[in-house]
């Protein structure tokens, strides 16, 4: 069984090197060692900018449209199945 590594930021946090992006935001989204949904703001040439991570937790989900809100939602998930592939 091969193990996925883990990135430390520059803040500490510990997260798996599979992003989903929202382009609608701008953000691309990761999931913490604990299996928390972070995201940072996604970068014009491509790529992405962990000096802003944040949890999304933390967001004020209501200023996102009914249809961001329902793509967020799937992001979790989605991470999770790509990152439990990577463990096999």
């Amino acid at each position: 069984m091969t193990k996925l590594k883990t990135i430390r930021n520059e803040d500490g946090v510990t997260y798996f090197p599979i992003f989903e992006t929202m382009e609608s935001i701008g953000k691309h989204f990761f999931l913490d060692k604990n299996f928390e949904l972070i995201c940072c703001p996604s970068l014009v040439n491509g790529g992405y900018d962990t000096l802003g991570m944040e949890y999304v937790q933390d967001w004020i989900i209501n200023e996102l449209t009914e249809t961001q809100k329902a793509e967020l939602k799937k992001i979790p998930n989605t991470l999770r199945i790509q990152i439990e592939d990577k463990h096999v």
